[in-house]
């Protein structure tokens, strides 16, 4: 005995209320496409894709529910979700966990500066902060969003906790050169764009300033490093 039950397709994908974001941009998101087979217990899942869509362009407490109706003559079903839009927000307040070196009002600073809050203006100020300590010496330092809220009755505030791992100080020294100067060394260094100071970043370091002897006309440049590390 064979039981059997007629598989059902989506049929169309219909998208209401979207405003600001492109149709074309949701149904790229989602995991069931239009002619793939109809899954009821997976659009839960489709309705957070679209939430997080939304967050990521900077609107938030989106609201987003979905409806389907099925055909019984052909199997198919029609799939619906209705968008009510969120709000942008600023941060009201900015926590940070971890600041030993830096200064907590400059940093501060560089994450409040945009007229509100996106994924990429984050990540872009996020990357500043990370400048910012490795202008302070620190290239090893970690800069991660622990938490960010929605201000509670609040329209348009947030609140954002900052976690900073700043690590070891990097101090640099170049001995033994005559031919090139000790700014130019240094900037020929890796460690601020590996954002490490380990072994391999060293010997990374090593190499790109055995090159920039190279190309000053000294082949024969020796480049060896001395590493050491203090509690």
């Amino acid at each position: 005995r064979f039981d059997l039950r007629q598989m059902e397709r989506v049929s169309k994908i219909r998208i209401k209320g979207n405003r600001l974001v492109l149709s074309s941009s949701i149904y790229r998101i989602l995991a069931m496409q239009q002619g793939d087979p109809f899954e009821e217990e997976a659009l839960p899942a489709e309705v957070e894709r679209i939430k997080a869509l939304y967050e990521k362009k900077g609107w938030y407490e989106t609201v987003v529910t979905h409806s389907y109706e099925q055909d019984s003559h052909d199997g198919s079903v029609r799939v619906s979700y209705r968008i009510r839009r969120g709000h942008h927000i600023r941060f009201g307040s900015i926590e940070l966990e971890g600041v030993q070196a830096g200064d907590p009002e400059q940093i501060r600073g560089i994450l409040r500066t945009w007229p509100w809050v996106t994924a990429k203006r984050l990540d872009k100020r996020l990357d500043k902060v990370r400048a910012y300590y490795g202008r302070l010496g620190f290239p090893a330092a970690r800069i991660r969003i622990k938490a960010l809220e929605v201000g509670k009755g609040e329209k348009n505030r947030g609140s954002l906790l900052i976690g900073i791992d700043e690590g070891k100080r990097l101090v640099t020294n170049a001995e033994g050169n005559d031919a090139l100067s000790a700014r130019e060394i240094l900037e020929a260094t890796t460690f601020s764009r590996n954002q490490g100071y380990g072994l391999f970043d060293a010997e990374d370091s090593v190499e790109t300033i055995r090159r920039l002897y190279e190309k000053k006309g000294f082949p024969d440049a020796r480049v060896t490093f001395k590493r050491t590390e203090t509690d």
